[in-house]
């Protein structure tokens, strides 16, 4: 005799028997616990039967499926029989901290995207104006003594100092001072200057594809 087995603990249908006929009783079969005579129901994608006790009922089955909430983007993994997804939620992961539920897909809204690339452009001229040019350091703290050292160069024409490049020490003297700090100051500048010019760029963008085409 067909027996149809249910897990004891969630009663779902996992599988078919053969009970046994009882050496006792010819024609009686001996049925397992947790197992019964009926047949289950054919359950769908996402369903399962379940043994209720009684009969065989088809619920719904999600267990390992992931949602997120399409409003706070909180991560749901369904462990249970019975629970159906909630209307706000969505299996699609979401792409992005910033991003926001529009329709049927994530999307960073474009004032954010708008919002990164000034930051981006911004990191790029500090990255540049840092970077050094000929051999001179730029970094925020080169260009400090720099201004010290050219503000002694103005005061004494015969002012002399050795000073330690990326290429190791050289002596320099005042006129040599005053142009370095020229052109550190220049450097500096064209790249405020470059940044400048990119910002009305990105304000008069109007989608991110025109936002990407922007770079310092």
């Amino acid at each position: 005799m067909i027996i149809y087995n249910y897990n004891p603990s969630t009663g779902e249908y996992i599988g078919t028997g053969e009970a046994r006929e009882s050496p006792r009783e010819p024609g009686v079969f001996l049925i397992p616990a947790n197992a019964v005579t009926v047949v289950p129901p054919t359950a769908g994608i996402n369903e399962v039967a379940v043994w209720n006790g009684e009969e065989w009922e088809v619920k719904s089955d999600f267990r390992g499926k992931i949602y997120y909430d399409k409003t706070t983007k909180e991560k749901h993994e369904i462990t249970e029989i019975g629970i159906i997804p909630d209307v706000n939620w969505t299996d699609v992961e979401p792409i992005d901290s910033e991003a926001v539920w529009n329709k049927d897909s994530w999307e960073v809204p474009f004032v954010v995207l708008v919002e990164r690339k000034k930051a981006e452009i911004a990191q790029a001229r500090y990255n540049a104006e840092i970077a050094g040019i000929n051999g001179i350091r730029t970094d925020r703290e080169s260009q400090s003594l720099i201004t010290g050292a050219a503000l002694k160069a103005m005061q004494d024409s015969t002012y002399t100092c050795m000073w330690k490049g990326v290429d190791g020490f050289v002596e320099l003297t005042a006129p040599q001072i005053l142009a370095i700090a020229d052109a550190v100051r220049a450097h500096v500048q064209g790249c405020f200057d470059r940044e400048a010019e990119l910002l009305p760029l990105i304000e008069a963008a109007e989608s991110p594809e025109e936002l990407n085409e922007i770079v310092f």
